[in-house]
């Protein structure tokens, strides 16, 4: 550490541009409170030494060894490769300069509206959270979720659903300290890109609306396809909901996903169970042993050298990927290897 410390950034900067002449390679830091540092060094001794040169350049100042510190956030240049700032804090907040569009954050080359968070996480990982308004998050939720090509009544039944879906999930991620991810666990949101005139006007036309069941909210499911028929709500996760009870949807009726076929061997299905602490031996059978009224498997029993296990519902899913068995919608035939299918 170069000098004392500051209690605000303009003092802390004005000094850094005078020390900046004499040692290049100088930063500024905030751990509570501004200060200036130069660095960084592989090892005590090797810090040492620089003091002893700095000292020569500038005389007037007092010098410090600062220790190492996990949870110490470094922001680098990267034209150069130097460090432009170091922070110790739980979070720090990026605000974009106006609302301009043209003047939006990018993280990971995606454009965000609104403000980015760097959090340190617990496990000291950092997080990058976006802080963006209602409006503006359906803008790209509604865009990524639904083609802006489709009827408006479309987009804007979209933009309902996702409306109502935010609200009662805002506590999703409340111990990670964010309210929803980015991926389909919550809904899919892949910030300014994904944006559409369309989209975004079926937001703007739907505002404040919302639906309700019983003077309650009302949790809006929604999904790319069913397969020609939905389900009871019991009998994909534990509770009755009375009104998400399965209907017949032909509107899914030849979409993409409507057929689908999932391949796996023994040992795929071994290694699956086993990566979940599941571990029967080697994989003898599997078979359904109960399914809904509308065919979907509640129950399927895997049968090993070293004993069974019943997965019920979603459980399964979790294990081999919703990606791969997309719905619990399916028949299970059984040769040599093992094929799953709808």
């Amino acid at each position: 550490q170069i000098g004392k410390s500051y209690l605000d950034y303009d003092s802390a900067q004005k000094e850094l541009n005078n020390i900046k002449q004499a040692i290049t390679e100088s930063f500024l830091v905030y751990d509570g409170q501004w200060k200036i540092w130069a660095g960084l060094f592989l090892d005590e001794k090797e810090c040492h030494e620089h003091i002893n040169n700095y000292k020569k350049k500038l005389s007037n100042f007092t010098f410090s060894l600062i220790e190492p510190d996990s949870k110490r956030v470094q922001i680098v240049n990267t034209s150069d490769g130097s460090i432009f700032m170091i922070y110790k804090s739980q979070e720090i907040e990026i605000k974009a300069l106006d609302d301009d569009v043209k003047n939006l954050l990018e993280f990971n080359d995606t454009k965000y509206r609104g403000n980015l968070l760097v959090k340190i996480q617990e496990d000291n990982r950092l997080s990058v959270i976006n802080e963006v308004s209602l409006s503006h998050y359906l803008y790209s939720v509604v865009g990524s979720e639904i083609s802006p090509l489709w009827h408006m009544e479309a987009l804007k039944a979209q933009a309902v659903a996702s409306r109502n879906y935010t609200i009662v999930s805002l506590k999703n991620h409340e111990k990670e300290g964010y309210n929803l991810c980015s991926s389909t666990h919550c809904q899919a949101y892949k910030g300014y890109s994904r944006e559409h005139e369309r989209t975004n006007n079926a937001v703007d036309e739907t505002e404040n609306k919302l639906l309700y069941y019983e003077d309650k909210l009302a949790s809006t499911y929604y999904h790319s396809s069913s397969g020609g028929h939905t389900e009871n709500s019991e009998n994909i996760w534990s509770s009755e909901v009375p009104y998400l009870r399965g209907v017949e949807d032909p509107f899914s009726l030849g979409s993409p996903y409507d057929n689908w076929f999932l391949e796996l061997d023994k040992t795929e299905i071994k290694n699956k169970l086993c990566e979940n602490n599941i571990d029967i031996g080697e994989i003898i059978d599997l078979k359904i042993i109960d399914t809904s009224q509308f065919g979907r498997a509640l129950k399927v029993e895997f049968i090993g050298t070293k004993g069974n296990v019943v997965l019920e519902k979603e459980k399964i899913r979790h294990i081999f990927g919703s990606s791969n068995l997309k719905s619990i919608w399916y028949e299970i035939k059984t040769d040599s290897d093992l094929g799953i299918y709808n």
